[in-house]
């Protein structure tokens, strides 16, 4: 044990210094501008593989079990656990009787690769998207905690994104919709790192307020723009943003969340019961810009005026920051359709649900199976959004070379109370992955986001590509989200920067099957022949970072390391983030067995197995710090400005930064898109 304490202590303090880019090779500062985005001819040699599409939607704290797909029998749910338990039964159960409220979701599942065991990046907002992206965990990119209101910087401009490469290299279209959280100023907009355009917010959307009951279902129901009637109303509005003891708990200090049409706010506060609306028409008319006969391509409903104007200005042409709406900035309705384009597209979704506050649009009230549920409503609209881009991929012809990956960045908020276990929650369900021997035998609290419990970072995932991809397969592989970069690069040919460590592995042998198989039926991967059943045959061993970037856990084969844990808030328990504590013992579990992570291996009882799976777990962590010795790690200022200077702001001169969408109209808002692929269900 005090070879594991010391070893182990000196293997955090590396990754931790790693943290501050002082201990990689490089060190890479972030110099704005150092990138420069330069899109590859479409008549360019490229490889012969260019020409699939990507099509990438990350949910937003979306829980295991919140998908029907990923539910699990008594037999799953129980395995490892006492069978007089009381709490195998009585505890977080309830998603297993309920209806799937993700049947669009569902059907994309049973046509494609369902990924059991597939790992965030993190489990938390900002680290997870930048590993999704970058696919490289947080000690290496410096991007360990969230951006906020204020934030200055965002994702070092030094770090290659996938939507940079794939445009520079092969000249591909890229869109950004939803949810960005990877910086909002001017040199950290989607637009500045490699997407053509972006459309959406620039980070969780419960970090702004909005007007009314529009989105309020949150647990202090703030709001700074002072409707005619509200919270504000009782204490009288702030007469301008310094004046915060007049607000008195009317968060005037926050701004009104805003919508952003690349470097443009063309919305704020924005309207969330409709995001999800417009996100929808954003993507499908993306995607059927590109279908294969654009001018006989079926016409889809997108509603009136769906946002069909790509011609937007890229901001201040001096390359400062400016977040004041132009005059000419285009608003929800566009003008005239757009050209269609031969190239090959990514599109990434980063969707602003399952995240509270729940809102969306009137139509979903009352369509989940668990009547007032606000939760299962908007799992509803988000599966509606979901099924309306795999029919845009559909009707545009692309379905045979269009890759669609559905995951979420990390677990639940288990502070606004699982929605299965109740009406008024509003957050998601970690299925079976209950983390229970920390809430039983450790501090209490919950295990979902923040956390390194299975409940936090276990993610359901799903990737579909009819005639590539084989159709109603379930793989227990263990993955990580880090694997999508190396993925999609193998796929279309994109030459990663050999300047940098990546920490994913390239999926194709197992989501294409045996295509380049032996005579023995195993997939050939650089050389050597592996067995595509063979759980563990490109993650023999994962680490989990935790907050601050340090290594909190190590998944070796079957078995979960701690060598520290944590809990975060419990349902309607005051606001806290993770805290993480060394523990005392290492905690191990066999969580193929174990899936609620119940019940330790014994030191003493099982000691051969318990040290030689500690020691493989401590022999992981070393790698991992000592990688980050001969990487180029960069570091990430999460330095915030004076405010409202740093916010994203339209109109500093207005209480909220408030400025108002003339183009949003009811006429702007024909439901159809969301509508028909609610009800369009494949093979009826």
């Amino acid at each position: 044990m005090a070879c594991r304490t010391t070893l182990l202590g000196m293997v955090l303090m590396a990754a931790a210094g790693a943290d501050t880019g002082s201990s990689g090779s490089t060190g890479l500062s972030d110099m704005a501008g150092m990138t420069q985005h330069t899109r590859a001819s479409p008549t360019s040699d490229t490889s012969s593989s260019s020409n699939v599409n990507l099509v990438l939607v990350l949910v937003d704290d979306m829980g295991y079990a919140d998908i029907g797909a990923f539910r699990f029998d008594d037999s799953g749910l129980t395995a490892g656990l006492r069978a007089d338990d009381p709490e195998v039964i009585s505890e977080e159960d309830s998603y297993r009787y309920l209806r799937s409220e993700t049947p669009r979701i569902d059907e994309l599942a049973a046509a494609g690769m369902r990924f059991t065991d597939m790992h965030a990046g993190a489990s938390v907002c900002t680290p997870a998207r930048s590993a999704i992206l970058t696919g490289r965990l947080g000690p290496r990119t410096g991007v360990i905690y969230n951006f906020g209101e204020a934030s200055l910087y965002g994702l070092n401009r030094t770090e290659p994104v996938l939507a940079e490469l794939l445009s520079d290299q092969l000249g591909y279209d890229t869109m950004a919709i939803g949810k960005w959280h990877l910086g909002h100023s001017h040199d950290y907009n989607p637009t500045s790192r490699g997407f053509d355009n972006f459309y959406g917010v620039p980070y969780s959307w419960d970090m702004g307020c909005s007007d009314g009951t529009n989105g309020d279902q949150w647990y202090d129901g703030v709001c700074s723009s002072c409707p005619e009637s509200g919270p504000c109303q009782r204490y009288g509005c702030p007469t301008w943003w310094g004046d915060k003891n007049a607000a008195r708990g009317c968060a005037a200090q926050t701004p009104g969340i805003a919508l952003f049409d690349d470097y443009t706010i063309i919305e704020q506060p924005a309207n969330l019961s409709t995001l999800t609306l417009r996100f929808t028409r954003e993507a499908v008319d993306f995607i059927m810009d590109h279908a294969i006969n654009h001018a006989a391509a079926p016409s889809v409903d997108t509603g009136a005026g769906a946002g069909t104007d790509q011609s937007k200005g890229k901001g201040a042409a001096d390359g400062t920051t400016s977040f004041l709406r132009r005059a000419d900035a285009p608003g929800v309705a566009g003008e005239g359709e757009r050209a269609a384009s031969p190239n090959p597209f990514f599109l990434y979704y980063p969707s602003t649900h399952m995240h509270a506050p729940m809102a969306h649009l009137p139509m979903f009230t009352g369509s989940s199976s668990k009547r007032g549920s606000i939760y299962a409503d908007t799992l509803r609209e988000l599966d509606a959004s979901v099924g309306a881009i795999v029919d845009a991929v559909e009707d545009a012809g692309l379905s045979e070379n269009t890759l669609i990956i559905v995951s979420s960045d990390n677990g639940p908020w288990n502070i606004k109370c699982d929605w299965t276990n109740t009406i008024k929650g509003l957050a998601g369900s970690q299925g079976p992955f209950k983390g229970l021997y920390q809430k039983r035998r450790l501090r209490g609290g919950s295990t979902g986001k923040f956390t390194t419990w299975e409940g936090g970072h276990r993610v359901p995932t799903i990737m579909a590509m009819p005639g590539r991809i084989p159709a109603g397969v379930v793989s227990s592989a263990l993955l990580s989200h880090t694997d999508i970069v190396p993925t999609m690069a193998a796929m279309v040919g994109l030459t990663l920067p050999p300047t940098r460590t990546y920490d994913g592995v390239d999926l194709s042998p197992l989501i294409f099957g045996n295509v380049n198989g032996d005579d023995n039926g195993d997939v050939v991967i650089g050389g050597a022949a592996i067995d595509p059943s063979d759980k563990y045959a490109l993650h023999a061993d994962l680490v989990h970072v935790g907050d601050s970037g340090t290594v909190q856990a190590v998944r070796v084969g079957d078995y979960k390391v701690f060598f520290s844990t944590c809990s975060a808030a419990s349902c309607q328990q005051k606001y806290a983030t993770c805290q993480h504590f060394q523990n005392a013992t290492t905690y191990i579990f066999n969580v193929e067995l174990d899936l609620a992570e119940a019940t330790p291996i014994d030191p003493t009882d099982q000691s051969e197995l318990y040290a030689s799976v500690e020691a493989q777990a401590v022999e992981v962590a070393a790698r991992f710090a000592a990688s980050l010795h001969e990487d180029n790690t960069t570091y990430t200022n999460f330095e915030s400005g004076e405010t409202p200077d740093a916010w994203p702001c339209c109109d500093p001169d207005e209480l909220s930064c408030r400025c108002a969408n003339p183009d949003l109209e009811a006429a702007d808002l024909d439901v159809g898109v969301l509508a028909n692929a609610a009800s369009r269900r494949r093979g009826g």
